[in-house]
């Protein structure tokens, strides 16, 4: 019975030694950064749009995508995911464009095809200001049956 007493005052002192370092203890809180000149965001409080919308997007992409011939053929199809950046202006930077889920390589090369004859987009807003923006876009592949 001695055993089991000393064994729980132990016990008890030692989680009261815890928790008292559990109450001091401050936890880690980043502090958001500051946005500086030039950051691209992937999080902002308005996010950039297509000119017209989701709909609008959908409609340039089905109007001016050219399936490729061998991957029509082979029977290919998918989404291909592409990101990039829309700069403060709206414009595309052409250079941060990147196919980020391939499917084929002749299908990723017509979804940065179509991402690079894009119209300017409306930009991002964060703070009232417009922003650069990292986008990700899916461009989806379906032959017709």
């Amino acid at each position: 019975m001695k055993k089991i007493i000393f064994l729980f005052v132990v016990n008890l002192f030692v989680m009261n030694g815890l928790l008292a370092q559990t109450r001091e203890a401050k936890p880690y809180i980043e502090e958001p950064k500051q946005q500086q000149e030039g950051d691209t965001l992937d999080m902002v409080q308005v996010k950039a749009k297509f000119p017209g919308g989701e709909a609008w997007q959908i409609k340039f992409l089905k109007d001016n995508l050219k399936y490729p011939d061998s991957a029509l053929k082979k029977g290919i199809e998918g989404s291909v995911f592409i990101r990039f950046v829309v700069d403060k202006d709206g414009s595309i930077i052409k250079k941060t464009i990147k196919v980020i889920k391939s499917v084929d390589i002749e299908l990723d090369a017509e979804a940065v095809r179509l991402v690079n004859m894009s119209p300017n987009w409306t930009p991002a807003l964060q703070n009232e200001r417009p922003t650069k923006q990292r986008i990700r876009v899916p461009v989806k592949f379906k032959i017709a049956k």
